[in-house]
């Protein structure tokens, strides 16, 4: 009678472990959402084999946003640091991805500390602004833009128009 039991109560919870399992892969989108690591250096591959491409901190600097690839797949993390590991390494977890499309070669990713922008003329230290290079001009003309939101802990698409991202390249001076 028990294993009748166990038996029953098994097969009953299979469909609500499926729907469960599906409901939080939807929940983390494409697996990397929630995903937690230990801070790499440029160039390094994470242990599920995300190579980072840098990044830069936040105007809060407990979030920064990453530049990742995996195999051909380009994306931007936005991370929040949960804590230090016992040499003082930032541990991260991934709040939200965006997928970049295949960048040309005169296209960049232009981002908070690192590269900082400008929307109506006031620096933004959270926009991240896709931006193809002007080289005649020696300035940019803006693609798309994101900001990221610390408190909603998300991307969100911003329109590009007010943003301005000068090139600080080689001036001839070195």
């Amino acid at each position: 009678m028990k294993f009748r039991l166990i038996a029953l109560l098994v097969v009953l919870s299979i469909p609500a472990l499926a729907v469960a399992q599906k409901h939080a892969a939807k929940k983390k989108g494409n697996g990397y959402i929630g995903y937690q690591y230990t801070g790499v250096t440029y160039n390094q591959k994470l242990p599920n084999g995300v190579r980072d491409l840098g990044g830069s901190l936040l105007e809060n600097e407990n979030y920064g946003v990453s530049r990742m690839k995996k195999g051909k797949t380009e994306m931007l993390w936005l991370t929040r640091i949960t804590g230090r590991n016992w040499s003082g390494l930032p541990n991260w977890q991934v709040k939200d991805v965006i997928y970049l499309p295949q960048l040309k070669e005169n296209q960049e990713i232009l981002q908070g500390m690192t590269f900082p922008c400008t929307i109506n003329k006031k620096e933004d230290l959270n926009l991240i602004v896709l931006a193809e290079l002007l080289p005649e001009k020696n300035s940019y003309s803006i693609q798309k833009a994101w900001r990221a939101d610390t408190r909603t802990k998300k991307f969100e698409a911003v329109s590009t128009r007010g943003i301005s991202c000068e090139n600080e390249g080689d001036d001839g001076d070195g």
